[in-house]
């Protein structure tokens, strides 16, 4: 073999793998809530794989947001401020 070529085989592309990272991150999780066998060794392997990717970067202002989502599931309306002359 002579060093530096790579017969062939092409380098992985960072935006395949990066879309593919994306698509494994949203297909685990439901293939794991769809599986008839919750604690089957395949869900095991899954859940593991799954902690190697790293944490999603939270959303500023995500606390806000899932309070008021909370609040809309359980029928509350969230408390508006009330602002200049209102008829």
């Amino acid at each position: 073999m002579i060093r530096g070529h790579n017969n062939g085989a092409r380098p992985a592309d960072a935006t395949v793998l990066g879309g593919l990272a994306e698509f494994e991150r949203e297909l685990i999780p439901q293939t794991i809530e769809d599986d008839r066998y919750p604690f089957s060794p395949r869900v095991r392997v899954l859940k593991d794989i799954l902690a190697k990717f790293p944490p999603e970067p939270r959303a500023p202002g995500g606390a806000a947001r899932a309070e008021a989502l909370r609040a809309a599931k359980q029928g509350a309306i969230p408390e508006t401020k009330v602002t200049g002359n209102n008829i």
